[in-house]
């Protein structure tokens, strides 16, 4: 689902305070500044999960150009 919003699949917008890095010093260029909470639930929400496991894909499968290209390149890295 991260991957359909990132490349705007899907009509779901990322939270507002949910920033690109501008870096690729180590990983891939579309990596996201990890966001917290101090609420409990907010902690727990889909983007503050999936920001870090995003974060740490490989390049090769975050610059997929297809969904099916994406899927095909999570399954090899397991």
């Amino acid at each position: 689902m991260f991957y359909k919003i990132e490349k705007g699949m899907v009509n779901i917008p990322f939270p507002e305070e949910l920033i690109k890095r501008h870096t690729n010093t180590r990983g891939h260029r579309q990596r996201y500044i990890q966001i917290g909470g101090s609420i409990n639930a907010y902690q727990h929400s889909f983007v503050v999960r999936t920001v870090p496991k995003w974060n740490a894909l490989p390049a090769v499968v975050v610059e997929a150009i297809s969904l099916a290209a994406f899927k095909n390149e999570t399954s090899v890295c397991k």
